[in-house]
C-alpha cells in the first residue's frame, strides 16, 4: 500500500519524486496534494482518512489534479472530507474528473484555478461475462449514477435529472470551466493567477506618462519632414 509523505517542510516534501499523495502540516492548517487516480495504486483512500483522523484539530486544504479513479474510493475521499470537524477546502489545481470530482464535493468550499477543469460523467465498467451478467451489471451501473447525480444535485442545488443529463453529455460527460463550474453550482469561486497580474500591473506605465508619451509620438509624426 503506497503511504503518505508526512513532513512539516513543504521544501523537503515535494523534492521526494513519484509522489501521488502528499499529506504536509503547514502552520495553522493541513495540506492534501491528490496528483493521481483515486484508488489501489494511485490515492490511497485509507492514508488520506488516517491523516485527517490525526489533524481533526485543523483545517484542511486539499489541492486535486486528478484524472478520477474508482466511484467509490472518490465517494470514500468525498465523505472523509466531509466528516473532518474543521473546514476543508478543495483546490482544483489542473483537472478533477470522474471519481475526483466527487471527492471534492464533500469539501466545504471549492476553488479552482484558471484554466482548470472540473469534469462528470456517467460510471463505466471493464468487464466479461454472458447477458445476465452483463444485465445485472448495467443495472448497477445505472443505479450507481442516480447516486452520483444526487451527490452533485444537492452540491449544486440543481435537480438530479439535469445532472443526469450532463452526465450523459456529449458522447461522455460534461466538462466544466471554472466560471461554467461556479455557475452550475458546482465550484464556489475561481482563484486569480495573483503573480500574473502582477507582473501585468507592474509593465504597465503611469496614465499620466503613457498620456505624454503618446502626444510626443503624435507631434514627431505630425512634424516629420
Amino acid at each position: 500500500m503506497f503511504k503518505p509523505t508526512y513532513s512539516n517542510n513543504l521544501k523537503e516534501a515535494t523534492t521526494e519524486p513519484g509522489f501521488k499523495v502528499m499529506c504536509l502540516v503547514v502552520e495553522d492548517r493541513v495540506e492534501v496534494q491528490i496528483m493521481d487516480a483515486i484508488g489501489p495504486g494511485g490515492v490511497e483512500v485509507e492514508s488520506v482518512q488516517g491523516f485527517l483522523a490525526e489533524h481533526s484539530d485543523k483545517p484542511v486544504r486539499a489541492k486535486v489534479n486528478s484524472p478520477g479513479g474508482l466511484a467509490y474510493d472518490g465517494i470514500a475521499l468525498m465523505n472523509a472530507f466531509d466528516d473532518h470537524p474543521q473546514d476543508v477546502t478543495a483546490e482544483i489545481t489542473g483537472q478533477a474528473y470522474s471519481a475526483a470530482a466527487i471527492a471534492v464535493m464533500g469539501a466545504d468550499r471549492i476553488e479552482m484555478r484558471e484554466g482548470t477543469r472540473l469534469g462528470i460523467h456517467r460510471a463505466h465498467a471493464l468487464l466479461v461475462g454472458n447477458a445476465l451478467i452483463l444485465r445485472d451489471v448495467a443495472n448497477e451501473l445505472e443505479s450507481l449514477d442516480g447516486d452520483i447525480a444526487s451527490i452533485f444535485a444537492q452540491r449544486s442545488g440543481q435537480t438530479a435529472e439535469k445532472m443526469l443529463e450532463l452526465m450523459d453529455g456529449k458522447p461522455d460527460g460534461t466538462s466544466f470551466r471554472p466560471e461554467d463550474a461556479v455557475s452550475l453550482g458546482l465550484a464556489d469561486g475561481v482563484i486569480a493567477p495573483e503573480k500574473r497580474h502582477k507582473a501585468a500591473r507592474a509593465s504597465r506605465l503611469d496614465p499620466k506618462l503613457e498620456s505624454l508619451l503618446a502626444c510626443h509620438r503624435l507631434k514627431n509624426e505630425y512634424y516629420k519632414p
